[in-house]
């Protein structure tokens, strides 16, 4: 069943504009919520956004739960990046309750670069205020097999190096634990 939307496509901060895809599929980036435009330019024709909290971007968003937390003590999630299908559909799926201002962008994180999350979220480098994330951890998480070959290892440095180009006040990343003691 292809049918994912059962909540508005459109409200007044973004809207739906793709539907995810297999997440096999997926190394190709696009977005499938794209923030809207707001009515209000600068003095040199730049656009003005409201931003009624922190300024913040999502890699690796899951379902969300990481935001959903954040949302109601001022964090304002203008970007989220995540790979999977079933996650992405989710994430649109409790639109606009939450993420409302957020912009979706599917794809393998290092396909896609720091200037199309900026870009989607409406940020230069150094305006987030934070870029949270929790990329994979089977490759060293203690409850599993702790496979040094494992390539999901090697999205940890995918995550800091979007840290790094995006320059935000903070990050949030989610330890787990056997993360420091894998060699």
């Amino acid at each position: 069943m292809n049918r994912i939307i059962e909540s508005p496509a459109i409200w007044p901060e973004a809207e739906v504009i793709a539907s995810p895809r297999r997440t096999q599929d997926a190394g190709e980036t696009e977005v499938l919520v794209r923030r809207r435009a707001g009515d209000l330019c600068g003095p040199g024709g730049e656009e003005i956004v409201y931003c009624p909290g922190y300024p913040c971007i999502s890699l690796f968003s899951g379902i969300g739960g990481f935001e959903i937390g954040m949302e109601p003590v001022g964090f304002v999630f203008l970007c989220q990046h995540e790979m999977d299908r079933t996650a992405c559909q989710t994430l649109i799926h409790n639109r606009p309750n939450f993420f409302r201002h957020a912009a979706l962008i599917q794809g393998d994180i290092n396909q896609t670069p720091a200037s199309m999350i900026l870009s989607a979220a409406g940020l230069r480098v150094g305006e987030c205020y934070i870029v949270t994330g929790g990329p994979p951890c089977q490759g060293f998480s203690t409850a599993g097999r702790r496979d040094p070959d494992d390539v999901r290892n090697t999205l940890v440095f995918s995550y800091l190096q979007k840290v790094r180009e995006i320059q935000p006040r903070f990050f949030a990343f989610e330890k787990v634990a056997g993360f420091v003691s894998m060699k």
